[in-house]
C-alpha cells in the first residue's frame, strides 16, 4: 500500500515502516499505562521513549520523499550538531569562525550532490586545511591555538563528516552492487544503532546493575548494553540479509559493529558533555535534548557503514 505512493520503497522497507509504527505505538501505549500504575519508574522511561518518535518521523520522512529531501535533512542536523558543539565551550568561538564552519559543511552537502562522497570529503579537507587556521588565527589570535583549531577540527568532523555520511548513502551507486533502492541502505544504517539504543535503556532500567563508565554515562549498564545488542542482532540482521547482498558472515559482522560502534558514539558524546559539566546538548524541543543526545549513536556509525558497503559491495 505504502508502495503505491512512495515507488522507491522496498518491500522490506515498507514492512519494516509498517513494524516500527506498530511496535512505537504499541511500546508508548505499554508505557504510558505503566507510568499511571506506578508513576515514579515509569515515567522516565515514558519520556525517554517519546523522544524517538521525532527521530523516527524525522528519518522515516526523510526516506519517503525522497534522496533529495533526505540531504537537505541531513544538513539540517549537521548545522544544529555543528551549533551545539559549538555551544559546549565556555570561552566561545569567534563568529566569523563559526561562519566559516557552517560555510564548509554547506560546501560539503552541494559537493556531495553534485560529485559525490569522495570529492565532498576532499572539499571538506582542503577548506579545512586551507581556511579555518587562517581565519582562527586571524580572529582569535595565538592563544591556545592547537588546542582550539584540533576543537573545531573534531566538531566539523562530527557534524559534517560523519552526520554527513548518512547523506552520502544515498548517492552511492548502489547498482554496481545489485542494489537498485538507495532507501534500504539508509534504513538499515539508521535503524540498527537507533534500536540498539532504544533497547540498550529499556534492557538496562529493567536488569541493569553494573555501570560502565559511571563518570560519563550513568544510565550505560553491561547488561542493557549486552541485552539490546543481542536483541538488535536478532532482528536487523535478517533486514541486513534481505536488503544488501552481504553474507551471513558480513551481515553478522555488519549488525556488530554498528551496535558497538554505536554505544562507543554514545560515550564519546557523553564525555563532550560531561567536561563541559551539562547534562544534555541545547534543547531543540522540551524533554527532547538537542539532536546528538538523540542520534548519538550514529556518529561513528554512519561512517563506518559508508566505508564498509564501499569496500565490501562497490569495489
Amino acid at each position: 500500500m505504502i508502495q503505491s505512493f512512495v515507488p522507491h520503497l522496498s518491500n522490506a522497507v515498507a514492512t519494516t515502516f509498517m513494524g516500527l509504527i506498530a511496535f512505537f505505538v504499541i511500546g508508548i501505549s505499554i508505557l504510558i499505562a505503566l507510568s499511571i500504575w506506578k508513576p515514579r519508574p515509569f515515567r522516565r522511561v515514558l519520556v525517554r521513549g517519546l523522544s524517538w518518535g521525532p527521530v523516527y518521523v524525522f528519518f522515516m520522512g526523510g526516506i519517503m520523499l525522497g534522496k533529495v529531501e533526505m540531504t537537505v535533512g541531513c544538513l539540517f542536523l549537521s548545522l544544529r550538531a555543528l551549533y551545539e558543539l559549538f555551544a559546549l565551550d565556555q570561552r566561545r568561538f569567534s563568529r566569523p569562525v563559526m561562519m566559516l564552519c557552517a560555510l564548509c559543511t554547506g560546501v560539503f552537502y552541494t559537493a556531495l550532490m553534485l560529485y559525490g562522497w569522495s570529492v565532498a570529503t576532499m572539499a571538506l579537507l582542503v577548506l579545512c586545511s586551507a581556511c579555518i587556521p587562517y581565519i582562527l588565527v586571524h580572529y582569535e589570535g595565538f592563544t591556545d591555538f592547537g588546542t582550539r583549531l584540533g576543537r573545531v577540527l573534531l566538531y566539523l568532523g562530527l557534524s559534517t563528516f560523519c552526520l554527513g555520511s548518512l547523506a552520502a548513502l544515498c548517492w552511492l551507486p548502489w547498482e554496481q552492487a545489485q542494489v537498485t533502492l538507495w532507501s534500504d541502505a539508509l534504513l538499515l544504517a539508521v535503524m540498527t544503532p537507533q534500536l540498539s539504543d532504544c533497547l540498550q535503556y529499556i534492557m538496562g532500567k529493567w536488569l541493569g546493575k553494573r555501570v560502565i563508565y559511571p563518570n560519563v554515562s550513568p544510565s550505560k549498564t553491561l547488561e542493557g548494553a549486552l541485552g539490546g545488542v543481542f536483541i538488535t542482532m536478532l532482528c536487523t540482521t535478517p533486514l541486513a540479509l534481505a536488503v544488501l547482498p552481504f553474507s551471513w558472515f558480513q551481515s553478522v559482522a555488519l549488525v556488530l559493529l554498528l551496535c558497538v560502534l554505536g554505544i562507543a558514539g554514545d560515550l564519546f558524546l557523553s564525555a563532550l558533555k560531561r567536561e563541559a559539566d551539562i547534562k544534555d546538548y541545547p534543547l531543540l524541543l522540551p524533554e527532547f535534548g538537542g539532536v546528538l543526545d538523540r542520534v548519538d549513536s550514529l556518529v561513528l556509525c554512519a561512517p563506518f557503514f559508508l566505508f564498509f558497503s564501499y569496500f565490501v559491495l562497490l569495489r
